[in-house]
């Protein structure tokens, strides 16, 4: 008999191995055949494609309790932010800390968010994180918490071949690219192992990055402590403002001549999520704010009368990727503000009449 037994059985004397022969080709093969053995996912599951891996990560960042530190450059500036988050039994928690240039906090306990500023001596008070129009700082991930891949239909969706190393971790990298001019591409690298975001770039159509934000540290504890969600900056003496609850209609009361007004086009794929009647500080007139999103883009429309002891915006504003337009018709301001390139507020604010 010939093969491995037959090999074994010669005198050591009369049989050396070579490096090349029947030896090695035997364990080379035997190797081979281990590597190559049918698992459960190659008998039917297919690997996950680009859709399958934002879907992960949107799950993974809305169940997976996790703390790190990140990098937020929006062109203009760059920031350090420290972020804990807890998701358990008793609900979702969480806590953003600015470890670079001006010290700011925020929490969000449920759908309550509470941002401290030291540079303002201020505490806003709001029921959802996009009732906040400053001081909040930026969280990874945020634009995927309330959408679904079936979305993002005005995008194209495609995985690299290679993996990006982030943090310490292996990351598939994921290009979101739009099927016409009006919003921004991205790039996004997910955490192979736990879904998580471990980075992200909004790109003009030039491929120019615009915004980056990037972990440099990530830790997937057993438990978070309460002591770790608790607020550093101490507040005494913080002027604090509660904005008021959203309304999804129009008061009654009755209702400005604003509220008649609205956006006669805005990019196909988008929709308003959300209308409130913002008060920032109180005798001030209210502001209508709508909030339109094509599940991954967002950008703001705010019509109001003019505040006459305001000073006037400019009438176009840039800061990294938020792009601002704003109009004035008679007594009426309209603000058109979001992630979108400048020429898609524009003719968004242009559009926005009474509606008769």
């Amino acid at each position: 008999m010939g093969g491995l037994g037959s090999i074994f059985s010669r005198s050591k004397h009369r049989y050396r191995p070579r490096r090349g022969g029947m030896f090695a080709h035997s364990i080379a093969a035997l190797i081979l055949a281990i590597l190559f053995l049918p698992t459960a996912r190659g008998q039917g599951e297919a690997d996950p494609d680009a859709h399958d891996w934002i879907e992960r990560m949107r799950k993974a960042s809305s169940s997976l309790s996790h703390i790190g530190t990140y990098v937020y450059d929006d062109g203009a500036a760059m920031q350090s932010v420290r972020i804990v988050r807890r998701i358990d039994p008793r609900g979702f928690k969480e806590r953003l800390f600015s470890l670079s240039g001006v010290a700011r906090e925020v929490i969000r306990d449920g759908d309550q968010v509470v941002c401290i500023m030291s540079d303002t001596r201020s505490v806003l008070i709001a029921e959802h994180l996009s009732d906040v129009h400053d001081g909040s700082l930026p969280i990874p991930g945020s634009r995927f918490e309330r959408s679904t891949i079936d979305d993002l239909g005005a995008y194209e969706i495609s995985q690299h071949r290679t993996l990006e190393r982030v943090a310490g971790r292996e990351g598939v990298v994921i290009d979101i690219v739009p099927k016409d001019r009006y919003r921004y591409a991205s790039r996004l690298v997910i955490d192979r192992h736990t879904g998580l975001l471990l980075k992200s770039d909004l790109r003009s159509s030039d491929g120019t990055s615009l915004e980056r934000l990037f972990y440099t540290h990530l830790d997937i504890p057993e438990s978070i402590p309460d002591i770790a969600l608790r607020p550093e900056i101490p507040d005494t003496g913080f002027t604090r403002h509660e904005l008021k609850p959203r309304r999804e209609t129009v008061p009654s009361d009755p209702p400005p001549d604003f509220a008649r007004w609205s956006a006669k086009w805005v990019p196909e794929g988008f929709e308003m999520i959300s209308r409130s009647f913002d008060i920032a500080h109180p005798g001030r007139k209210p502001v209508d704010h709508r909030l339109f999103s094509d599940g991954h883009a967002s950008f703001s429309l705010f019509i109001g009368d003019i505040q006459k002891d305001s000073a006037a915006p400019p009438p176009r504003d840039i800061l990294g990727a938020v792009n601002s337009f704003t109009r004035i018709e008679g007594s009426v301001q309209i603000i058109v503000l979001g992630e979108v390139p400048m020429h898609t507020v524009e003719k968004v604010a242009l559009s926005v009449a009474p509606i008769h």
